[in-house]
């Protein structure tokens, strides 16, 4: 009876605060997308999570969060059993059940094509054993020994030829493996091209290893996440961006289109657009890196 209490109270504090104010249950995707919506070491936590948390509760509001695989948080938003889902860019299909206001936008994204330079090594020449009383031994076995111990220079070249410009318009990209995340919308123009083979990337991290891997040949990120993610890592300095972002968006917290909801949408988006204006803001965005 104890352990089933003790299991009660840990479900009920990791999805939120347990007070008597009313609550909103807010879905989220389950990817981790640092410094805005990630697991830190005291549960979910970022810039978007901190943002919500506060003006809902200068409101009077406490936020459930619900982690969840993507589309099944959207599904949730349309079908009632979400009040509103963050992190979510404003699409044709979207707007039939999700409000978006622009008081309500969270943060911006610039979407690039990225793909992977491959390094390639020339072979070195085979160097068979040689007789020590052999003519000019000497000069062959400091050739062999520098040929051996020698790094060899490294050629790099795109993974998918030197014919292909990411800079090129979309349709002249279409026969090339490209990974997106499932669930995503990149805008209009990238989602109603039609590419031979699409790879889907349950992660930000599948998507990555996606192209490093040469399953997928170009991928699709939001730039500076990617940069401040991986900018550490071996195969970075192999990563080739497009020049110019072929999709940019607002993320937004979006709300259903609950009638009761109609009310404390309208207050928590003025207190949002006030909030953006404050001190408590500005720290929110200092504390995460991006003052």
């Amino acid at each position: 009876m104890k352990l089933l209490i003790l299991a009660s109270l840990v479900l009920l504090l990791g999805q939120g605060p347990i007070t008597g104010n009313p609550k909103l249950t807010i879905a989220r995707g389950d990817a981790n997308i640092p410094p805005f919506e990630f697991i830190g070491d005291g549960g979910v936590t970022g810039i978007h999570i901190k943002m919500v948390n506060a003006v809902a509760k200068k409101i009077g509001y406490d936020i459930v969060w619900e982690r969840t695989e993507w589309k099944r948080a959207l599904i949730k938003v349309k079908a009632g059993s979400a009040d509103g889902v963050t992190y979510v860019s404003k699409t044709k299909e979207r707007e039939e059940y999700i409000i978006f206001l622009r008081k309500n936008i969270l943060s911006q994204t610039k979407y690039h094509l990225f793909t992977i330079k491959e390094e390639k090594v020339p072979p070195k020449s085979k160097k068979g054993a040689f007789d020590h009383k052999s003519k000019n031994y000497w000069k062959k076995w400091f050739d062999y020994s520098k040929d051996k111990f020698t790094k060899p220079k490294r050629v790099e070249e795109s993974t998918i030829g030197m014919e292909m410009d990411l800079n090129w318009d979309l349709s002249s990209l279409t026969g090339y493996p490209i990974a997106v995340i499932k669930g995503f919308s990149y805008g209009d123009k990238f989602d109603s091209t039609s590419f031979d083979e699409k790879i889907y990337a349950k992660t930000f991290f599948d998507l990555k290893n996606a192209v490093v891997s040469g399953r997928a040949k170009i991928g699709i990120v939001d730039k500076a996440r990617f940069i401040s993610s991986f900018k550490k890592e071996i195969f970075f300095s192999r990563v080739k961006f497009s020049d110019y972002p072929i999709h940019e968006s607002e993320n937004y917290i979006g709300f259903g289109k609950d009638e009761k909801l109609k009310e404390v949408i309208i207050k928590f988006s003025d207190e949002m657009d006030k909030f953006k204006m404050s001190r408590e803001y500005l720290d929110i965005l200092k504390e995460f890196g991006l003052d």
